[in-house]
């Protein structure tokens, strides 16, 4: 189990079935409707917080992404990203997009399994980037979501504290980092 407590977003009011099924598993309690903690009979334990997260499915990605880079450097992921933002989301989002893709990268070079992929989409107003690896991701459980101690180990923390949709996800393939941005570039007024 992760060091993690509080109350769940599900707790009030109960919502469908549907909806509390895929999750439940991964409570070791839950609250009744009289407001007693019961133990969950099908508990299952996560071994990463991304596999208790499970980020809803992005529809941009059933789309051929617009731009692949294979093994890129940093660098060549932002200028990408750049030339993909430009008109379709504002300069404040689309710097936070260029900070979170460099340094998801960055860690795919440094610490997953060649080869590293970047897939980007961009969408009437929205852009989407992932960054792929065939490892097996962060070992830390809470890796991005809580300050790492010490000097790095903060890129997908700092990702976190941005205006961005970031999503972990671990799969049979390997790991993925997801982020995406949403925002029309602002008007530019007549002169």
């Amino acid at each position: 189990a992760l060091p993690i407590g509080g109350r769940s977003l599900y707790a009030l009011p109960p919502p469908p079935a549907g909806v509390v099924a895929p999750p439940r598993h991964h409570h070791r309690r839950v609250l009744d409707p009289s407001g007693e903690r019961r133990a969950t009979p099908d508990f299952v334990p996560a071994r990463r917080l991304s596999e208790f997260l499970c980020p809803e499915p992005e529809p941009l990605e059933q789309e051929p992404p617009s731009r692949t880079l294979v093994n890129p450097l940093p660098g060549d992921a932002r200028g990408a990203v750049r030339e993909l933002a430009a008109g379709r989301i504002g300069a404040d989002r689309r710097d936070e997009l260029l900070l979170a893709t460099s340094e998801a990268v960055t860690n795919a070079l440094l610490h997953g399994t060649k080869p590293v992929t970047v897939r980007i989409w961009d969408g009437a107003e929205r852009l989407l980037v992932v960054v792929h690896d065939r490892g097996r991701g962060p070992a830390d459980p809470l890796a991005g979501l809580v300050l790492g101690r010490g000097f790095g180990g903060r890129g997908l923390w700092i990702a976190h504290q941005l205006e961005l949709d970031v999503a972990l996800r671990v799969a049979g393939d390997g790991f993925s980092v997801r982020l995406g941005t949403t925002g029309r570039a602002p008007a530019l007024a007549a002169v």
